[in-house]
């Protein structure tokens, strides 16, 4: 389609079939390719932009009339009509993406505009889709940083907003924008015992977390919060904050290690994610503490997680390589490994042994005997197939 719409640009055919791709091909990235080939191409095509303007109301596809803004407000940005169409499409179109790009445009493009901000505010507080008020809150946040209503403006929607993803926005914004300003880290030491909401208590705890680890009451809020359930409400970057700040920042704390075993030991039915992180950080961050190489073998050994067993085999081979016994343990997990497949998306411990196995020793007599073994009598097919391919490899 590029060469065409490149090649082909001045036949007489070439712009009616790229209206025709953009406007009936069953594929979305099709029509947005088209879409884009046209407002480039035939910019100053007198039809147009009517054209783009039709297709941001009518195209089936829902992202080809997000492409359709997009191209309008880039590419005729200096045309007296588009920044009052791009405020009626944010107003009043019925698609959420419309109104979503519509108000990220024209808070890039004219921002020095006077009515621009008072205008984004009421689209922050009015509009029904969650996803239009967040981002035309972190436009507010970006380019009006230094505008002194801003700060009041974004607790007041921290606090009142009835979805809890613009609540916690406006919570990141506050702490990532204002961290220098006196009142930032109170504020948000008062949310978590003010709110009533796990949630708004999990991402306050996580943003002292990431931007005050100096400060002295961080340390027992952590402990806090990893003794609770809040900061389960927001996994995976809540939990790797604070893992990695206890690890990094209070390694010598008395309770800090002791913290991350309990994390690791009492949490098999909860989100993997986790407890794969903290095995992580105990392995590299306490790799000489006599403890924790028996705390990663039992975890390979019994724990009922595959993807915590996996990461436990990745971290003992690379954290304990040039061990004599390096070889045995990782072909006993390739051998003995108990994992069965019931999703074709999931890792297998075994694999994964295997795979350490060809990278670590490939030339060891043992190995190739392995890999036979599981090309023919892995319970996984998966492993099987992948065996006998390295197999045929090394052949």
């Amino acid at each position: 389609m590029s060469e065409i719409a490149y090649g082909w640009k001045d036949d007489s055919g070439t712009l009616p079939w790229l209206k025709q791709q953009a406007q009936s091909n069953n594929s979305w990235n099709v029509r947005q390719i088209a879409m884009k080939k046209i407002a480039g191409g035939w910019k100053n095509d007198t039809d147009t932009l009517a054209w783009l303007k039709q297709q941001s109301q009518v195209n089936d596809f829902m992202f080809v009339r997000y492409i359709a803004v997009e191209e309008i407000a880039g590419g005729w940005k200096d045309d007296y009509d588009t920044l009052a169409w791009l405020k009626q499409q944010a107003q009043s179109n019925e698609s959420w993406i419309v109104r979503y790009v519509a108000v990220r445009e024209t808070a890039y493009g004219w921002k020095d505009e006077p009515d621009t901000l008072p205008w984004l505010k009421q689209k922050a507080q009015s509009d029904e889709s969650w996803s239009v008020r967040q981002i035309g809150m972190q436009k507010i946040a970006g380019a009006w940083k230094d505008d002194p209503n801003t700060l009041v403006w974004l607790k007041q929607k921290a606090q009142s907003d009835e979805n809890w993803i613009v609540r916690q926005t406006a919570m990141e914004e506050i702490a990532c924008g204002w961290k220098d300003d006196s009142d930032t880290l109170p504020w948000l030491k008062r949310q978590t015992q003010s709110n009533e909401s796990l949630l708004v208590q999990a991402i306050v705890a996580r943003e002292i977390a990431r931007g005050w680890q100096d400060e002295p009451d961080t340390l027992p809020l952590l402990q806090k919060w990893s003794q609770s359930d809040y900061y389960r409400v927001v996994r995976h970057t809540g939990v790797e904050e604070f893992v990695r700040a206890l690890a990094n920042v209070w390694p010598n704390y008395p309770d800090t290690l002791l913290l991350l075993k309990q994390t690791v030991l009492s949490n098999e039915n909860d989100d993997e994610s986790e407890r794969c992180i903290t095995v992580v950080e105990l392995a590299r961050s306490w790799k000489d503490d006599p403890d924790t190489l028996p705390l990663l073998k039992h975890l390979v050994q019994s724990d009922k997680n595959e993807d915590v067993r996996c990461t436990a085999i990745e971290e003992i081979a690379g954290g304990w390589k040039d061990e004599p016994w390096m070889l045995e343990f990782l072909r006993n997990c390739a051998l003995n490994d108990p994992f069965e497949r019931q999703a074709i998306f999931e890792e297998n411990p075994r694999k994964i042994a295997l795979e350490i196995i060809i990278e670590q020793y490939p030339n060891h007599p043992d190995t190739l005997s392995l890999l036979q073994d599981r090309a023919e009598n892995d319970s996984d097919v998966q492993v099987k197939e992948w065996t006998r391919k390295n197999l045929e490899f090394r052949i």
